[in-house]
């Protein structure tokens, strides 16, 4: 199976997920897969910079572990640290029971995201009817002690196992608390809150399947009477590029031109035309790339000032959301500096159940700017993204306080 031009970027064990399972993988089988794994590297794969020929040497450096690896999920883990060594993004093994969840946007586990510091692990996400919300945990608490390691650098754990957690709370104050390990949603669903009666807040948590047109159509028609729109893009990953294209089409006019991307045979029919010029990866997919358009938006258009929030885990086609923004309605940016993984990607099946993305072209704003390996940097940086009831979310703070500025600056001109 092929899926094609998908920008959708998966970090392993970010919401505490279950690192043993039951099924294995045979060396003949572990063969086949890494024998597919080098004919679409080779003949498919494309990223600025990256040799995918290399593969075979960077595999004789993994080697070991990857015949270590027993169990699908492990020998899936092991292949996607070995693509580490190119350095680029969109590069995973996805096993059988990775696209399961994916498919079912269901994981095991705690339910909570989080940030190593010297003093443990920071909680940065907690998602709602699992066992981190029912045990009250908080964004900006920390681990401090987990199954009786201080200063934890991971928790672990299979279904049904207990994890007995010390939280320091923001206050300073230490608590216990115990949480098992459980199946629980891994994605919330799109919504829209209101700051006050002129200003809207449009938290979208991906781009991919989860994605629902109608209901984002449903909640553009609510935000339309709003002033001022806060579009939330933390902790989306990316997804279909199809579905970015739907959302600027609620602000943009169709067709709009937002970007380009240029792949291997672009590449190469450019340095046999131009010789050493052809390497202007930016001016080839400016001039010959294919255009990503916006598409009409349902017959709803905002017509107020827009701000959007980023943070490190905004990736990928949110990305691209996110720079569309910037460009084409001077957008501010509020929160931290996002992932930098902007890569076309594509998965094909690599036998056994087994799922290889990988970069199928690379991607360049429509003026010119290229996010992969570079991310967006926030016009205002909020590091503090506290967004739990009862608790004021600093960088939604910022963003209306930016766009009021922004709406009187234009006034007084």
């Amino acid at each position: 199976m092929r899926v094609s031009f998908l920008l959708f970027l998966t970090i392993a064990s970010g919401l505490g997920a279950s690192l043993a399972f039951s099924d294995e993988v045979t060396a003949s089988q572990k063969r086949e897969i890494l024998g597919e794994i080098q004919f679409l590297l080779e003949s498919q794969a494309f990223a600025p910079g990256a040799d995918f020929k290399r593969w075979n040497a960077i595999l004789d450096e993994h080697r070991e572990a990857i015949d270590v690896a027993k169990e699908e999920d492990d020998f899936a883990k092991a292949v996607t640290e070995a693509f580490q060594a190119f350095g680029v993004s969109h590069l995973v093994l996805f096993s059988p029971k990775n696209l399961k969840a994916m498919g079912e946007a269901r994981s095991v586990g705690l339910g909570a995201s989080f940030k190593p510091l010297a003093e443990g692990l920071q909680i940065v996400r907690v998602l709602p009817d699992s066992p981190a919300a029912e045990a009250g945990l908080r964004i900006g608490e920390i681990v401090i002690e987990a199954d009786g390691v201080a200063q934890p650098k991971a928790i672990r754990g299979k279904e049904g196992e207990t994890n007995r957690l010390r939280i320091k709370a923001r206050n300073g104050a230490i608590r216990r608390v115990a949480l098992v390990r459980r199946a629980f949603k891994t994605l919330t669903p799109a919504s829209l809150s209101w700051v006050d009666d002129r200003t809207a807040v449009l938290a979208i948590p991906t781009f991919y399947d989860a994605y629902d047109v109608e209901q984002i159509e449903a909640l553009m028609r609510e935000a339309s009477r709003a002033e001022y729109l806060i579009v939330d893009l933390r902790f989306n990953r990316g997804g279909y590029l199809g579905n970015v294209t739907l959302l600027l089409g609620y602000f943009l006019p169709p067709g709009t031109e937002i970007g380009a991307s240029v792949g291997a045979w672009q590449q190469s029919e450019s340095r046999s035309m131009w010789g050493a010029a052809g390497d202007d990866l930016l001016g080839i997919t400016l001039s010959h790339g294919e255009r990503l358009r916006v598409v009409e938006g349902a017959g709803v258009s905002f017509r107020g000032a827009v701000a959007v929030l980023i943070d490190e885990n905004t990736m990928s086609a949110a990305e691209i959301a996110t720079a569309a923004f910037r460009e084409q309605m001077h957008a501010p940016v509020i929160g931290v500096k996002s992932a930098g993984a902007v890569l076309v990607a594509e998965q094909q099946s690599v036998g056994y159940g087994f799922m290889l993305q990988f970069p199928a072209s690379d991607y360049v704003t429509i003026f010119g700017r290229h996010l992969e390996g570079n991310g967006i940097v926030p016009d205002v940086e909020v590091r503090d993204q506290l967004r739990l009831p009862g608790y004021e979310d600093l960088a939604v703070w910022k963003a209306r306080l930016l766009l009021e500025r922004q709406r009187r600056r234009q006034a007084g001109a």
